[in-house]
C-alpha cells in the first residue's frame, strides 16, 4: 500500500508490560473485553514504536505505534477509547489483510479510503451492539451507513472510481430558463451527497466535498470525541493532501500540526494512509501472505467455534469472515484440526495463552497435561462418502495423533453396524481404509464409545446425515462435531457441525 519505508529506528512493545494506568493499557483491555476477536489478532501482531506514521498503522503482522502520537491522544478527553477505536481500527486491516490485499491496486489513497470504510462501519456496528461508543470514531472518521455490510473493500474501491450520479434530465421542452444559482444549487447537491457512490477521489481537491462525506453516518458519535471533533474540523479540509504520496516524507509521521495542536486528519479512520509495506525477512511475499492467512484463519475459527457455542450466528465475526471468504483457501480439515485444539477439554477448555498459541501453535499457561484424552473419529462407511474425502478423513486423523497426542484415538467405521475399530497410540499408524459396507445408523457409534470409552474428549462424525434415526438418538456429555456432506449443519440435534464438500 504506503511505500514508506521502515528502515527507522523501531523498538518491540510487550502489551503485557504496559503500565496499567496508561490509556494504551486500558484501551488494550477495552478491546479484549467488548471486541474479542480484534483482541486476538492485536496479541498476534508485533507491536512496535516507530516515528514512521503519526498514530498508528499495519502491515499485517506488526502493530506500528507512534510514541508521540500515542502521548497526544492521552491528553484528550476520552483518551482510552480513542486509543482503543486505533488499536481495533488497525488489528481489523491486519485480519482481514488488507495490507497484501489492495497493495496491486493502482490508486494506493482511494484503496486506503475504501479499507477505512469497510472496517469503520464493522467498528460502528460493534458499539451499536454494545450500546456504547466504546471504540471512539471521531469526526471526520469515513462512515457510510448506506454501505452494504458485505461489500468487499475492493468493491467499494471500484465504486469510489465511478463518476457521481448524475440526477435525470429533463427533455428540451421541459427545461425551464436556467439561471446562474440554480446550476450553482445542483452542483452543491452532487457533492454533498453522504454515500460511497457519491464519492470521487480523483476529485480531491475539493475540500468541501471532502469535509461532508467525511462526517456522514456519524452524528451519533460526533457528541463522544470530546476535544477531539475541533481539531478534526481542521483536519478533514485537508485529509486529501496529507493522504497522498507526500506521505514518508520528512515529517510525516508528527501527529501534530503547524500549531502544535493533534491533526486529527491523520488518524486512522480517516483516509489517512495506515497500511505499509511489510518486512519479509528473507522470506517471499507469498510465504509472508501464507504465514499471516495461516494466523488469521486460526483467529476466524475460534471466533466461529465461540459464536456457535454463544448462538451468535449474525453478528461482527460473521461479518469478518464474509469479507476474508473471497481470499480464503482455507480446507474443512484444517478447520477440524483448529476445532480439536479449540474444544480438546483435558488442558485446552482451561485458560491458555492466546496470543502465544496463535503465532506459535504452542500452548503455554493453564494447560493440565502433555496430552489430551481419547478422541473418537467415526466414519460413515454406507458407501455415501467420496474417496477423497475419505482419504482426507483418514489424513486428519494422522495429523490429529501427531499434533495432539492423545491417549487414545479410537476411528470407527460405522454403517447400520460398526463393521471396523481401531485404536491407536502416538508413534501408530492410522490405517489407509476400514472395513465398511450396509445401511446408515448414528446410534451404533454411540453405543460403541459408551461401551469402550471412559471419558471421551471429542467425538468427530464424517457423514452425509441421512440417517432414520437423527432425530432420535439422545444427545451425549461430550463435545460433538459433525462433518455433514449431505444434510445441512443446523440438521444435526446435538453438538456442533460444519457442512464440507464431498469428493
Amino acid at each position: 500500500m504506503n511505500t514508506t519505508s521502515t528502515n527507522q529506528t523501531e523498538r518491540v512493545i510487550d502489551p503485557s508490560q504496559l503500565p496499567k494506568d496508561s490509556a494504551l493499557a486500558t484501551a488494550t483491555r477495552l478491546t479484549s473485553r467488548y471486541f474479542y476477536v480484534a483482541y486476538s489478532k492485536l496479541m498476534s501482531l508485533r507491536w512496535e514504536w516507530t516515528d514512521i506514521t503519526p498514530f498508528g498503522a499495519t502491515d499485517g503482522e506488526r502493530l506500528l505505534l507512534n510514541p508521540k502520537g500515542i502521548a497526544a491522544l492521552e491528553k484528550q478527553d476520552k483518551a482510552a477509547n480513542l486509543i482503543a477505536f486505533l488499536l481495533v481500527h488497525e488489528s481489523l486491516h491486519a485480519l482481514l489483510g488488507h495490507a497484501w490485499r489492495l497493495s496491486n491496486l493502482t490508486d494506493h489513497q482511494r484503496a486506503n479510503i475504501a479499507a477505512d470504510y469497510v472496517v469503520n462501519l464493522l467498528i460502528k456496528h460493534q458499539n451499536q451492539k454494545i450500546g456504547s461508543d466504546i471504540f471512539l470514531l471521531i469526526e471526520g472518521c469515513l462512515i457510510d451507513d448506506d454501505l452494504d455490510p458485505s461489500w468487499s473493500s475492493e468493491q467499494v474501491y471500484r465504486q469510489l472510481a465511478s463518476p457521481p450520479p448524475q440526477p435525470p434530465q429533463p427533455s428540451p421542452s421541459e427545461t425551464p430558463q436556467p439561471g446562474p444559482s440554480d446550476d450553482d444549487d445542483d452542483s452543491d447537491e452532487q457533492e454533498d451527497g453522504n454515500s460511497p457512490c457519491d464519492l470521487n477521489p480523483d476529485s480531491s481537491d475539493d475540500s468541501d466535498s471532502s469535509d461532508d462525506s467525511d462526517d456522514s453516518g456519524d452524528s451519533d458519535d460526533s457528541d463522544d470525541s470530546g476535544d477531539s471533533s475541533d481539531d478534526s474540523d481542521d483536519g478533514d479540509q485537508q485529509q486529501d493532501g496529507d493522504a497522498g504520496d507526500d506521505e514518508g516524507e520528512a515529517g510525516a509521521g508528527d501527529p501534530t500540526d503547524a500549531n502544535g495542536d493533534v491533526d486529527f486528519s491523520k488518524f486512522p479512520g480517516t483516509g489517512a494512509p495506515d497500511l505499509v509495506e511489510p518486512e519479509l525477512d528473507g522470506r517471499s511475499e507469498e510465504e509472508f501472505i501464507d504465514q499471516q492467512e495461516e494466523i488469521n484463519e486460526r483467529i476466524m475459527v475460534g471466533d466461529q467455534i465461540d459464536r456457535q457455542q454463544m448462538s451468535d450466528t449474525g453478528g461482527i465475526g460473521s461479518r469478518i469472515s464474509q469479507q476474508r471468504q473471497e481470499f480464503s483457501g482455507i480446507d474443512w480439515n484444517t478447520r477440524l484440526a483448529e476445532w480439536l485444539v479449540k474444544r480438546s477439554k483435558s488442558g485446552w477448555d482451561s485458560p491458555f495463552n492466546v496470543s502465544e498459541y496463535i503465532t506459535t501453535k504452542l500452548i503455554t499457561s493453564g494447560r493440565r497435561g502433555k496430552r489430551c484424552g481419547d478422541i473418537v473419529f467415526v466414519l460413515d462407511s454406507s458407501g455415501s462418502i467420496g474417496g477423497e474425502t475419505y482419504s482426507r478423513f483418514l489424513d486428519a486423523g494422522r495429523q490429529c495423533l501427531e499434533e495432539l497426542e492423545p491417549e487414545n484415538m479410537h476411528i470407527l467405521s460405522v454403517s447400520h453396524v460398526v463393521c471396523d475399530s481401531v485404536t491407536l497410540q502416538v508413534g501408530d499408524t492410522v490405517p489407509d481404509s476400514l472395513k465398511g459396507g450396509g445401511g446408515t445408523a448414528f446410534k451404533p457409534a454411540f453405543d460403541w464409545v459408551r461401551d469402550n470409552v471412559d471419558d471421551p474428549d471429542v467425538l468427530v462424525y464424517l457423514t452425509d446425515g441421512y440417517s432414520s434415526d437423527l432425530r432420535t438418538i439422545p444427545p451425549v456429555d461430550y463435545p460433538v462435531l459433525w462433518l455433514s456432506t449431505g444434510v445441512s449443519a443446523s440438521g444435526y440435534p446435538f453438538g456442533e457441525a460444519m457442512d464440507i464438500i464431498d469428493q
